[in-house]
């Protein structure tokens, strides 16, 4: 496995960290706490959302993406990382085994913005955009937002108006959206993985050359597939 921690990325730490949870590989105690504290760092710093988990300055420059390999740009950026950032420090807290105050105050600050967006008319379980709703979703599925949960069974009524009767949808990323919903319960999400189903089978038939996305994405076909 690779390490977890690239000091001159935070979005790369933090798909490391999700793709070790994800294909269930072993995790160092000692390189958890590392990379916890690091990631814990840079909350407010760098090119940040409202004072959440910064990214560096050279790594926006490079281009960032999603968990999958989708571009992402501007201020649903800079959120989708603090969501990222909050979901990998759920996931490594019984690994860090100490107070995580910076996980604290950047999901606060999420919980404020969400309140913010239903304040405005935004439905149930939709926040900003696709991109930024699945990465609530996925925030959730971390074991963060606790109480956000009970809203998503609306957000997949939104996602499901967005259908473009290929297996995609509109506004929402099919592999990062893709992402969230395995890690769902399958009785929640039937409906959607019977949906992209023959999509899935006819890409699981190609290859996937990207060499960080590419298996990643073949990880969620298949685990779509046997859903």
């Amino acid at each position: 496995m690779m390490n977890l921690l690239n000091r001159r990325s935070l979005s790369e730490t933090l798909g490391r960290i999700n793709e070790a949870f994800f294909l269930g590989e072993t995790i160092d105690f000692a390189e958890a706490a590392q990379a916890g504290e690091w990631i814990r760092g840079r909350l407010g710093k760098g090119i940040h959302y409202g004072g959440g988990f910064g990214l560096l300055p050279s790594e926006v420059e490079r281009g960032v993406y999603t968990f999958t390999g989708e571009p992402l740009h501007a201020a649903s950026m800079r959120h989708i990382t603090t969501e990222e950032a909050c979901r990998v420090l759920n996931l490594l807290k019984p690994r860090i085994n100490q107070p995580i105050p910076e996980l604290q105050v950047a999901t606060d600050l999420l919980r404020a913005s969400v309140r913010q967006s239903l304040e405005a008319g935004a439905p149930e379980g939709f926040f900003c955009c696709g991109p930024c709703s699945v990465a609530v979703w996925r925030h959730v599925n971390g074991g963060g937002l606790s109480e956000y949960g009970k809203q998503i069974p609306n957000g997949l009524k939104v996602l499901k108006e967005h259908r473009r009767g290929d297996g995609t949808w509109r506004r929402y990323p099919f592999y990062f959206t893709l992402s969230a919903l395995v890690e769902m319960d399958p009785d929640l999400v039937s409906d959607e993985l019977q949906y992209v189903r023959p999509r899935v089978n006819r890409l699981l038939k190609r290859s996937h050359a990207h060499p960080v996305f590419g298996p990643r994405r073949r990880a969620i076909l298949e685990r779509v597939a046997s859903r």
